[in-house]
Order: structure tokens, then sequence, then C-alpha cells
């Protein structure tokens, strides 16, 4: 697992991201990272288990939820790609 290189909060609070990556690369990331989502008002909460894990085909340096709307999510990557996901369950 990579170290924490970003956490975000939803706007109604009900969710917490956190993105992982390495920030040292050299050259060009190969590595494989994820985000972990957290649904705080689950009966089932566990913070050592996260909800969801989307896998990233490369190490994110930043995430964040839509301003509004509690179901999208960006994440920016190490190679300059952004990434858009919507997180509505089913």
């Amino acid at each position: 697992m990579f170290p924490v290189t970003g956490i975000a909060w939803s706007c109604n609070g009900a969710t917490l991201a956190a993105g992982y990556g390495k920030t040292d690369h050299i050259a060009w990331c190969e590595d494989t990272s994820c985000i972990s989502l957290w649904s705080i008002f689950r009966r089932d909460f566990d913070p050592k288990k996260p909800n969801v894990t989307i896998e990233v085909p490369c190490c994110l340096t930043c995430i964040e939820f839509h301003p509004s709307n509690p179901l999208i999510l960006a994440g920016g990557t190490v190679n300059g790609e952004i990434y858009i996901w919507s997180i509505a369950e089913g």
C-alpha cells in the first residue's frame, strides 16, 4: 500500500475518500494505486475497512468531491491524467 496523497469529504459529509500513491517518480508512473471510500453513517462502518476501493492505473496526487454532488469524485495522477468517477451504489 502506498502513502495517502489526498483526502476528501463529500459535500453532505457522508463519505470520506482517501487516495494513495507515490510522489517520488523519476519517470512515467506504471504503478497501480487506489482510492478507498468510507460511508461513515452505515451501520457496518469500520474505520479499518473501506466500503469501496477503486483501482487507479497510476499513482494519485490529489482527489476531490464535486462541490454540490456527493456522488461525483475526481482525481489527478502523477502522469497528468484526470479521472472522474460516479460512486453511486448499484
